[in-house]
């Protein structure tokens, strides 16, 4: 279950910034220690002395905790906040990184754009992490969003959003462990037994036996069952 809090944390933690094209970020609130501030600010000017244009960077805060600048542009492809999500938990992923605390209204958007894009931000990195280790032996290491807090004086309306999206997320989840079970395991008389379980949710279900496939002449599909 993802996290919220109105403050950073003080000690030693992964910090997401957002940065817009030219490397500003906002801190309305001042929540970034000053030290931290200065080192990322620091950063960015390296950066674009380097001529760095990563979509997302990350550099070492100390020896315990990292800052990952994620760069938005002002792209209008209606999933460009879910890729670039999705990008972000490929990005912890790599480097191993388990804790975050992404600081949202570091987002230079007004306040209905930044609570829109930062819930499509995390539905993305949400159905990345999507993994079916059911049939799997050994250690796990896979970010979840257990370990990520959201920082924002719009946690409300955050929360809002972001359920609609889980419920969106259950589906699609649910979905994905159905086409990853073996064949052997989810039978059609299990797929059915799983299917009638959406009936609580209000869907109306239909199930053609044998009998009925035939008498529509529906072969191919019987022929593999």
């Amino acid at each position: 279950m993802l996290n919220f809090s109105k403050k950073l944390s003080s000690k030693n933690s992964n910090l997401v910034i957002f940065v817009d094209e030219k490397g500003n970020f906002a801190d309305a609130k001042n929540k970034i220690q000053n030290s931290v501030k200065s080192k990322i600010q620091l950063f960015l000017k390296q950066k674009k002395r380097n001529k760095q244009d990563s979509e997302i960077i990350s550099f070492d805060i100390d020896q315990l905790s990292k800052c990952l600048l994620v760069k938005v542009t002002k792209k209008n492809e209606k999933n460009y906040p879910e890729e670039l999500g999705s990008n972000l938990y490929n990005n912890i992923k790599i480097n191993k990184i388990n804790t975050l605390e992404i600081y949202v209204d570091s987002l230079k958007l007004d306040n209905n754009q930044l609570v829109n894009f930062i819930s499509k931000f995390i539905h993305g990195f949400n159905l990345k992490s999507y993994s079916f280790y059911k049939y799997k032996t050994g250690k796990k290491n896979i970010p979840k969003s257990d370990n990520i807090i959201c920082v924002s004086e719009h946690i409300e309306k955050l929360k809002k959003n972001i359920n609609y999206y889980k419920a969106v997320e259950a589906g699609v989840f649910f979905a994905r462990d159905l086409v990853s079970e073996p064949p052997n395991v989810l039978t059609p008389k299990k797929y059915v037994e799983e299917i009638k379980k959406l009936k609580k949710l209000g869907l109306k279900i239909n199930v053609y036996d044998e009998k009925k496939l035939k008498k529509l002449g529906m072969n191919a599909l019987l022929g593999v069952g």
